[in-house]
Order: structure tokens, then sequence, then C-alpha cells
């Protein structure tokens, strides 16, 4: 089966048998299912050697994959991200969630995965941490229509074990009671207040086919709608990607285009957990006699200043801050691979890429928000914004010949 398995390898493509480095495929048969959402999900534990370790629980946040762990102490362990061809600068931008979170996950066909040193003869010192080779769809022969749809339904499971309101009150009586009359009345579950029901869907229509009869085209169109486990948070992706990949006259020219478009939609919360593990359970969510937005807050109610070194309600904190951003994103690439009539054993192939990423993020809170920037305890409130945006573009030029003499395989690229 090793003689029959051909596999990409950066510039060009080897039968496995004759792969000299580690080289490790994974295809849509054994790829991770359920809620997937970035295209790093696809391969969670699926590859020795690979680990992808979550960034969070937040809708659309990025992983960190390393290859055989990391190398270095201070530089980059990433691996080198390469998508058909076109080699991704590993950084999110401005709005994003994460650098893969414009890729839709339902239009990858295979990763190959190359682990050792061996990558850098190909692509230099960036890929000294490995290289994640990612293979999309192409069209086919026939046509095929394929619709998917996913709904699902998250639920808070469980949380850190504090003590609630009757145990907190029976502590401070037997400890030290004159503390008493600083508590509440009320018995809030904070952990519970900051979380929520989330709703997931997930729609991706594909059609495939031969246009012409010498056009083979796929395009795949997805909407994904995330909604975080923290109030608020957010992921929404509308994505396009296009694929012609026809061969003409009679194998000797073949023409790749690929070209996607996605859009992301966030927004984006604060890591409130550790305020509402430690915020007092006696006191309540909301307070229609405070200044901060009808939130209970602690604060001096004659000068409305904040009280120092205590902890800000983590639902106002949620509810309160605007922090929204969007990120469109356009990346594709179109290749020519001709094997000349006079010389079938030599090839000329050209490779033309691009990426751009454009995006802006706004944060907005009012006055009346105790989390917000303050000056003497008292608050100013917040609005920034951020605008990004990066360019990638790709540029090569090879020729190949491969020749057989017998048993002795003579493969020399150049370029």
């Amino acid at each position: 089966q090793l003689k029959e398995v051909v596999i990409q390898v950066g510039y060009g493509s080897v039968k496995k048998k004759d792969a000299t480095g580690a080289v490790a495929i994974l295809g849509t048969k054994d790829f991770n299912k359920g809620v997937i959402v970035n295209a790093d999900n696809l391969l969670n534990g699926r590859i020795a050697g690979v680990t992808v370790n979550a960034g969070g629980g937040a809708p659309g946040s990025g992983s960190t994959i390393r290859i055989r762990g990391g190398a270095s102490l201070n530089a980059s362990n990433d691996p080198l991200i390469v998508i058909d061809g076109l080699p991704i600068e590993n950084a999110t931008g401005t709005g994003a969630t994460s650098f893969l979170a414009s890729i839709n996950p339902s239009t990858i066909e295979s990763f190959s995965i190359l682990k050792d040193a061996s990558a850098t003869a190909i692509y230099g010192s960036r890929a000294s941490n490995g290289v994640v080779l990612i293979t999309t769809k192409k069209g086919g022969k026939n046509l095929s229509v394929e619709f998917n749809s996913m709904l699902g339904v998250g639920n808070l499971i469980k949380t850190v074990d504090v003590f609630d309101a009757d145990a907190l009150r029976k502590v401070i009586t037997d400890k030290n009671p004159s503390l008493l009359p600083r508590l509440g009345n009320s018995n809030t579950d904070w952990q519970k207040e900051i979380y929520r029901q989330t709703i997931y869907t997930d729609a991706n229509l594909s059609v495939r086919g031969n246009l012409l009869g010498v056009l083979p085209t796929r395009l795949t169109v997805g909407k994904t709608y995330q909604e975080g486990l923290r109030l608020t948070n957010l992921f929404e992706r509308n994505s396009v990607g296009l694929a012609l990949n026809p061969s003409l006259f009679q194998d000797h020219l073949k023409l790749r285009l690929n070209a996607n478009y996605s859009n992301e939609d966030n927004r984006f919360t604060d890591a409130v957990e550790g305020t509402a593990i430690n915020f007092d359970p006696t006191q309540p969510v909301y307070d229609p006699t405070s200044i901060y937005g009808g939130f209970y807050e602690n604060y001096n109610h004659s000068t409305g200043a904040l009280t120092p070194q205590t902890a800000r309600n983590p639902v106002a904190q949620l509810l309160q801050t605007d922090d929204t951003g969007y990120s469109n994103r356009l990346f594709g690439n179109f290749e020519l691979d001709y094997k000349m009539h006079f010389l079938p054993e030599l090839r000329a192939v050209v490779n033309i890429g691009y990426d751009e990423t454009n995006g802006q993020r706004t944060k907005l809170a009012g006055v009346d928000v105790a989390s917000s920037g303050s000056n003497n305890n008292i608050p100013y409130g917040t609005n920034e914004l951020s605008r990004g945006n990066r360019k990638n573009k790709l540029f090569f030029f090879f020729f190949v010949y491969n020749k057989t003499f017998d048993k002795l395989v003579f493969d020399l690229t150049a370029g």
C-alpha cells in the first residue's frame, strides 16, 4: 500500500516509500468529528508527535501547534503552515480570533505533517519547527452537490467549588462577627451568573463538477455561528471558496486556482473567571441604587469613588463592555505546471500567491463602568480603536527533471 500513497512535500510530491523524512498524513476519514470551528481542531490528538493545545474556551480561538515539542526558549516554536502551496504567516490579524479561523474546515481534504529537520531543505529556517501542509478539496469529473448542517447546544458542566453565601456567613460569624455588617442578603453563584447556555450552528454548501467538460470546479459556501459560554462572547464566520484544476493538452499543462474569502465578526470578552470565584456571594448582581449602571459595586456612596483593591462586578464587566471586531481575508494562489512536449521528463512550475487581511477592533465602556479605566478610583471609561492590514505575497518558479534509469530515479529541482 505504501507504493501507492503519494504525499505532498513542499515543491513537489513523492511516494510514501521514497520519503526520506518523517511525514504523517491525515485524510478526511481520520478527521475529528463534532463541533469543528477551526482547521486545527481537525487534527487534535490524531497524529503521533503533534500536540494541539487549545488557546482557551472562547469560540474561534486558535490553538498552539507543536511538532515533536518545542526547540527554543525565546524564539517561536510554531510550525510553518502552507495552504495549497501558499505559506501563510502565523499571526492573528486585528479583529480576528486566530490566523486559522478564516479557513472553512469543510474545504480541507488532507494534512501532511513534515516532522523533522528535512523540511528546512525545502522551506528554509522558517520550517525548523516542522511544516503543516493543508490541501483543500478540488473539482471533480461528475456533478455533485453536498449540503451539511449542524446544530449544537452548550451548557456549563462544572464550576470551581467555593463557599456559597450561607457558608460564608457562617465562617464570618465564627471567625470575625464584626465583619457581618459588610455582608449582603443575597445568595449569588457568580460563576453561573457569568455563563449562559450557548447555541452553535454550522452550514456548508459545496458544488463540485466539470464545467464545459474541461474545467473541474469546486465552489463552497459556508456560515458558522457560535456563542461563547461567557455572556456576550460570539464568533461568526461567512466564507466562500473556489477551486479550479483543469488539465489541458493531454495532461501536459495543469492549472490550479484556489481562491478563498472569509468574513469574521467577533465579540470579545475579558477573562472574568478569577473575579467570579473571589466575589462576595452575599451581594446581588444588580442594585437599583447603584450609580454604576444599576450593577452592584463596592464604592463610597458619598463620593462615588470605587473602593480600592476590591473586585469589580464580573457580570457588569461583561455586559457593560462592548468589545467587537471584524476581519476580512482574501487568500489563494494560481499554479501552472507544464510538462514539455519535446522533453516529457522536464516540467516548469510557476506559483503565484496572495494573502491579505483587513480588520478592525473597537472597545467601548462608559464612565459608569467600574471595570474601565479610572483616575483616583473614579472611572473615566474606555474608547479604543485599532485597525490592521496584513499582506503576504508569493512568487516562485522552478524546473523539475525526473528520469528513471532502470531502478535508478534521477530527480532534480532548480528554481
